[in-house]
């Protein structure tokens, strides 16, 4: 596994050759066309992870499916945002998820000098919410700070997205947390308690696997310069047992050292 590199600021177009590592992901125009505009199409350039949620919210409008060109450059790669999540996830609800994009906008404009306001109205935008949606609710309004560098107040937000999975035994797609987890990993908005909560990984994933998503989720924190908690390398009671990771500890790596293992 690469060491993932520093992403781009958040909407900069960077070329198609970036170098590997490099957390983007290729971005493509896509045409929409609706009846009402005749001969007049939108075009959005849109990310490949983004452009199911995009396509989904153009579609609720009426659009009909869009054309995409040949990809034009690299964008940093996120995933799908709010409420976008809910119409590619849970297209029956959209309408109570587009109801609070309006006043979550209005919170996104407060997070720069105002977080505190900020975050006490999407807290009572989440009251709204199906609780399915509160993911990736709670992670959009993470963006909103880390776009004013409100790194703490993201932080926040990232944990009420994981409470809520916790809370509501929500499912969750595997490939997306991760996505998720690095996303705020890289951009420092990630707490340590975030980190040191191994037991869930140890849930959700083989042993090797679990070792492994660990592994990169605290070796994107010196990129991020965040600081490394002492309850990070902590070894936990519960749960502890010979399925417990770390399980291979890599050649060159001592569990508990803080070193970084060997990058074969």
């Amino acid at each position: 596994m690469s060491r993932q590199e520093a992403p781009p600021p958040a909407g900069t177009l960077v070329t198609l050759d970036a170098a590997p590592g490099t957390p983007v992901e290729p971005v493509r125009a896509h045409r929409y066309r609706h009846p009402v505009l005749g001969e007049r199409p939108v075009v959005r350039l849109v990310g490949e992870t983004a452009a199911p949620g995009e396509d989904g919210a153009l579609a609720f409008l009426g659009f009909e499916p869009p054309e995409a060109s040949q990809p034009l450059a690299r964008v940093p790669r996120r995933g799908l945002g709010f409420p976008q999540w809910v119409l590619v996830n849970d297209p029956a609800r959209a309408s109570q998820a587009l109801a609070v994009v309006k006043d979550m906008e209005r919170a996104a404009h407060l997070a720069r000098t105002r977080p505190g306001h900020a975050r006490d109205l999407y807290e009572a935008l989440a009251r709204r919410l199906p609780h399915a949606h509160l993911p990736s609710f709670w992670e959009q309004a993470g963006r909103a700070f880390l776009a004013t560098d409100r790194r703490r107040y993201a932080g926040m937000m990232f944990e009420k997205a994981r409470e809520a999975e916790r809370v509501y035994a929500l499912a969750c797609d595997d490939a997306d947390r991760r996505e998720v987890f690095l996303e705020f990993a890289l951009a420092g908005a990630l707490p340590a308690k975030s980190l040191a909560s191994t037991a869930e990984l140890r849930r959700r994933h083989a042993p090797e696997d679990a070792y492994e998503a660990f592994l990169e989720s605290y070796r994107s924190r010196p990129v991020a310069s965040c600081f490394t908690s002492v309850a990070i390398l902590r070894p936990r009671r519960s749960g502890s047992s010979a399925s417990c990771w770390p399980c291979r500890p890599r050649a060159g790596h001592r569990p508990g050292s803080g070193a970084t293992p060997a990058r074969h």
